[in-house]
């Protein structure tokens, strides 16, 4: 692309070697880029059609933006260079394309380190910054010799920077763009040479107002910009007119008259003189056939003259006319709302603008036509018109076309897809009909656009609407004063406030909803809000015209929160049931580190509820609303234990989900992760459970991403996790970190005292949970469930309080029997103890002794061998040897 821009041949050579050149992948995509620098969109178009699945994909879109940004669309230039990737090329038209569209910043990000090695990305740079800060964009230029139109640019840009500098310099100015023109003249690039001569024209009207030269440049600017310049050059070109251009113009056609006015003299006089010396040679006898002959050439000059002094004249006289007509044309352009409208009244305003009759017809492809409109006695056939359509569809411009006895003006009109042509005929071809045309297209293009907006405006806003709707979470907004804007139909149903009623008025002024306004006047992030008959779940997002809040019933928010993480803390200190001191000590503790954030470490037998005190420790925090996520740590196996507390990227092992998955951790987010079971990870996971603890983030398998962790860590274990520590089976490092506060939950045997509470509870909730009367106990029932052993604890009581109740007759209120605790066949229960002769017991040291050496005997001395099968450290071995005095 940089070697076509650069080359200084010219485009119309270069265009035919490319049309002459052998098929090829690059054939058609050489033929659109040099169609785009002469402005010939319609073969661009074609050739980058036919270029689609054979040219490379990436030239194929530098072309493509390249093409787009001389059709004057920036957007899809921009859409096309990014598919361009990080090719130098497509960054420089993405960044051109950007400055283009006013997005200056985006623009210099996407040319960034490319200013001082690509030409293209150089003047761009230069350009974004010609009008802020000339001096930067002459020295980003200094010494540039690019050749081609992209030296003529360079040169354009630095001119537009002398302009611009302090005091502006507008000599130096000239010289560069002289220069420019040149080049471009020779190269027939019409667009660029049209900016060139509209700089050309503000640098005459700088050094002299009343210059005529610069209504000179203008004019020869005005036909090269209204036919192949985009929209943002014909904008500029209106600027300039409206600056110094209407008086200058008006002089021209002063000059114009003038120059008709002094040629019909001197041919009147030219004439006057022949028709004298005719009479003298005819006096004289002679040849008057040489003078007649003259005479006769004069005349039909002068006739000639004459006519055209006349339409000049006549052109004076009805510009204001007509010129008054087309405002009206236009207004009632103006007017109409939609496309149907557009279709059905643009040929009528047509036809006023010049009488004949007119025709909408919708172009498709190139010879398809659909005619939407007729106005007129007697509209142009569509294939009488062919030429003239295809004219106009080629290059994008008016055409007049003189068809047999009238005239054919063809407008395409590019707001839409389908292009939309409009024919009128009329009995002259003169050009200002095709200006007026041409006028007449531009507003109806940008009427199509903005029906096409408000359509499209309509369709959002009904779509965003029905969006709202469809969210099952409450959507508030709130303007800048706190006034609603909007409320969902949830949204109302959560607040209890009629939707008509709240629009328009300020949130604080709603009866019970001052918490939730006082919320809002900040961005909040699920913050629990206490209205008048609930508890709502908040978040709040502020931007320039106000505020956007969600609002969620906190009850819903966390019964979500556990659907999603797999997890629910039901109970609460008030579920946790006893009298003994120790338990009410424990209970005490709980309560009080509840409301802080250091990890709690709850040790007691299997089924003495840590648990349940781990989710009555969450629920009386302030993470309560955040989720609740236990992970049975013994339940799962070895292999899969680090993926599923820490997660995994895809790919990260086979069988993995294709989106990864997230580990418990960043499931509890700012809620609390319970590690149930701690005592029996494996040795190599607790190492990486201590990193996690120490830098309070987790790292995905197959991650390099660290993800923070904010979740408070709870820990539960049956064993002794200090016995552990020295027998080498838990790292002391993690044990510290984890036992922050150590609660100890009693076995139930430890308090017998709250069996018989246990048991009305257990018997209340059974009673509730199947509708049946509550159950009694006979006392000595109760006395037999309070002698009990109780291994299993409070998990056993309640098994076993449920069964026997599931087993009492319908009409029988008491329990008046009590369960075989005693082993017997099919029994769970463990056999009652036999009591043994106390001299008969053996002390634990002689069980440990025996032990010891019985293995040191099988592994023959290898104290390696021993301490593994022992499930111990040697330096453990070593000191039971020494203790035991065994060798």
């Amino acid at each position: 692309m940089i070697e076509e821009l650069s080359a200084d041949s010219p485009l119309a050579g270069r265009l035919d070697e490319a049309r002459s050149a052998p098929e090829g992948p690059a054939r058609a995509a050489n033929i659109a880029l040099l169609s785009a620098l002469q402005m010939r969109l319609y073969e661009a178009a074609a050739a980058l059609r036919a270029a689609e699945g054979h040219a490379d994909p990436v030239r194929l879109a530098i072309v493509s933006a390249l093409v787009a940004l001389w059709a004057g669309d920036p957007m899809r230039a921009l859409v096309a260079a990014d598919r361009a990737g990080a090719h130098p090329d497509g960054r420089a038209l993405a960044a051109e394309a950007l400055r283009l569209a006013g997005r200056r910043e985006e623009a210099a990000s996407r040319i960034e380190g490319l200013e001082q090695s690509h030409p293209l990305a150089r003047v761009v740079a230069a350009h974004m910054v010609v009008e802020t800060d000339p001096k930067r964009a002459l020295a980003m230029l200094w010494g540039v010799d690019y050749g081609g139109v992209l030296g003529a640019r360079a040169r354009r840009v630095r001119a537009e920077a002398w302009l611009s500098h302090e005091p502006p310099e507008p000599t130096r100015a000239r010289d560069e763009l002289s220069a420019s023109v040149w080049r471009l003249v020779r190269l027939g690039a019409t667009d660029e040479l049209g900016r060139a001569y509209l700089g050309m024209a503000q640098v005459e009207a700088l050094l002299d107002s009343e210059s005529r030269r610069a209504a000179q440049w203008l004019a020869r600017a005005h036909p090269l910009l209204q036919r192949t310049g985009t929209k943002f050059d014909q904008e500029q070109l209106r600027r300039a007119f409206r600056r110094f251009g209407r008086r200058a113009i008006d002089r021209l056609v002063a000059d114009d008259l003038e120059q008709c006015i002094e040629g019909a003299r001197a041919e009147i006089a030219h004439a006057e003189d022949l028709a004298r010396a005719a009479g003298e040679v005819q006096e004289g006898g002679g040849d008057t056939v040489q003078i007649g002959a003259e005479l006769s050439e004069t005349l039909k000059e002068l006739s000639s003259r004459q006519e055209q002094l006349i339409g000049s004249l006549e052109g004076v006289l009805v510009d204001k006319e007509k010129t008054g007509l087309l405002v009206d044309v236009v207004r009632a352009l103006f007017l109409l709302q939609d496309e149907a409208e557009l279709d059905r009244d643009l040929p009528q305003l047509a036809v006023q603008l010049g009488g004949g009759s007119a025709t909408l017809a919708v172009v498709k492809g190139q010879s398809s036509y659909e005619i939407k409109s007729v106005v007129g006695a007697n509209p142009p056939g569509l294939d009488s018109v062919q030429t003239a359509i295809e004219a106009a569809l080629r290059d994008g411009v008016a055409r007049v076309l003189g068809l047999a006895e009238r005239a054919v003006g063809v407008v395409p009109i590019r707001a839409r897809e389908d292009r939309i042509l409009l024919l009128r005929t009329g009995r002259t071809g003169r050009s200002d009909d095709a200006e007026r045309l041409a006028v007449l297209a531009s507003v109806a293009d940008a009427a199509y656009e903005r029906a096409h907006a408000a359509a499209a405006l309509g369709q959002a806003a009904a779509r965003d609407a029905a969006t709202l709707e469809s969210i099952r979470e409450g959507i508030l907004s709130l303007d800048e004063t706190g006034r609603v804007r909007a409320v969902n139909s949830a949204g109302a149903a959560l607040l209890q406030v009629s939707r008509d009623a709240a629009a328009g008025q300020r949130l604080s002024e709603l009866p019970g909803l001052g918490a939730l306004a006082d919320a809002t006047r900040r961005e909040v992030e699920d913050e629990t809000i206490t209205l008048p008959h609930a508890d709502v779940l908040v978040r709040a997002r502020r931007y320039a015209g106000g505020v956007v809040a969600t609002i969620q019933e906190l009850g819903k928010a966390r019964q979500l929160a556990h659907k999603l993480v797999g997890a629910a803390a039901r109970f609460t200190f008030d579920d946790l049931m006893g009298r003994d001191p120790a338990f009410l000590d424990t209970l005490a503790d709980a309560r009080r580190v509840a409301a802080t954030d250091v990890p709690v470490l709850v040790t007691g037998e299997s089924g003495s509820g840590k648990e349940l005190l781990a989710q009555a420790i969450h629920n009386s925090s302030p993470r309560a609303a955040q989720p609740f996520v236990g992970v049975n740590v013994a339940a799962i196996p070895r292999e899969l234990l680090e993926s599923e507390l820490f997660g995994y990227e895809r790919g990260a092992f086979t069988g993995a989900r294709a989106g990864g998955h997230p580990g418990r951790f960043e499931l509890a987010g700012d809620g609390t992760i319970l590690l149930d079971e701690i005592g029996d990870m494996p040795l190599e996971m607790q190492a990486k459970m201590l990193r996690v603890l120490q830098e309070r983030s987790v790292q995905r398998l197959g991650g390099t991403r660290p993800v923070p962790v904010h979740a408070r860590v709870i820990a539960t274990t049956h064993h002794d996790l200090e016995h552990a520590v020295e027998e080498g089976r838990f790292r002391l490092d993690l044990f510290y970190r984890l036992r922050v506060v150590h609660l100890r939950l009693s076995p139930l045997r430890e308090r017998p005292g709250d069996v018989a509470l246990l048991v009305n509870h257990h018997l209340a909730n059974y009673a509730k949970r199947n509708g049946r009367p509550l159950l009694g106990v006979a006392p000595h029932v109760m006395r037999a469930l309070e002698a009990h052993n109780w291994p299993g604890n409070v998990r056993e009581l309640a098994n076993l309080v449920e069964g026997v109740a599931s087993l009492i007759p319908t009409g029988v209120t008491e329990i008046t029997e009590a369960p075989n605790l005693a082993r017997r066949p099919g029994s769970l229960l463990p056999p009652a103890p036999a009591t043994p002769d106390p001299a008969e017991l053996e002390t634990l040291a002689d069980v440990e002794r025996r032990a010891v050496a019985n293995a040191l005997e099988v592994c023959e001395g290898n104290i390696a061998r021993t301490a593994k099968a022992l499930g111990i450290a040697r330096g453990t071995l070593y000191k039971k040897m020494e203790r035991y005095g065994l060798r």
